[in-house]
């Protein structure tokens, strides 16, 4: 896991000093992510032969959100396959759909509507 796979590329800064791992984050800026953190909602059951050509997803934590009423997921991504509305598989029968994270906003200054 780096800093560019969990989307906080503005935390990463190479001006100054010279420090330890800065020329593998160079590189890893420069070839860019494999996978990307992102979020997940709408899981569904399918049939398993509906799950030809979707990308599958690392899922790391899973919860039914009283405040949302659904299930919401993060999870890695193909970084290809990262971008919101884009259908994956979760697992052998779990189709989910990409959304942006935070998947809150309290401060309400992202557009409304489903995340």
């Amino acid at each position: 896991m780096n800093p560019f796979e969990l989307g906080l590329e503005r935390l990463v800064s190479f001006g100054g000093r010279a420090f330890t791992g800065g020329e593998a984050l160079r590189a890893l800026r420069w070839l860019g992510p494999e996978r990307r953190l992102v979020g997940l909602e709408g899981f569904a059951h399918r049939a398993p032969s509906t799950l030809d050509g979707l990308s599958r997803v690392e899922v790391t934590s899973w919860i039914r959100s009283p405040t949302f009423g659904r299930e919401l997921a993060l999870g890695f991504a193909p970084a290809e396959a990262a971008a919101p509305g884009t259908l994956v598989s979760a697992s052998e029968r779990e189709v989910g759909r990409i959304c942006r994270l935070p998947f809150y906003d309290p401060g309400r200054v992202l557009p409304r509507g489903s995340p």
